[in-house]
């Protein structure tokens, strides 16, 4: 690779969860092996995996963590409950737990855009 002279203070990587799962982890390696070594590393990360803290020991020196809520916390107005569902059933499970609960405000987190489309349209047509 060729290393070409790169003025940059501060280098910022957001969503580091979001893109080590997606398989980015490579390509953030070899974009940080061309930055210059003295700079200021910003990471930011829904989730602290251990794959994230791997990857931010690689990145910063004296690392200072701050974190929004405790580990693996919950709100306590918050009700969760699993519910396990064949695949094909789900968008049928949650129209009919949305309705029999008459539930106005529902978050669903879905794995990919493109599920989370085809739910809405599964929702709207019921």
């Amino acid at each position: 690779m060729c290393k070409i002279g790169i003025q940059l203070n501060v280098f910022v990587l957001d969503e580091a969860d979001r893109m080590l799962d997606m398989g980015f982890i490579r390509d953030i390696k070899k974009i940080i092996s061309v930055l210059p070594a003295r700079r200021q590393n910003l990471l930011f990360s829904a989730t602290f995996s251990p794959d994230i803290r791997d990857l931010a020991k690689g990145l910063v020196n004296n690392p200072v963590e701050i974190s929004v809520n405790p580990e693996n916390s919950t709100a306590k107005t918050v009700k969760q409950t699993v519910i396990p569902s064949d695949k094909k059933q789900k968008s049928r499970l949650l129209c009919h737990l949305i309705k029999g609960n008459n539930w106005q405000q529902v978050l669903v987190f879905t794995k990919t855009k493109h599920g989370a489309n085809k739910l809405t349209k599964d929702l709207e047509s019921k």
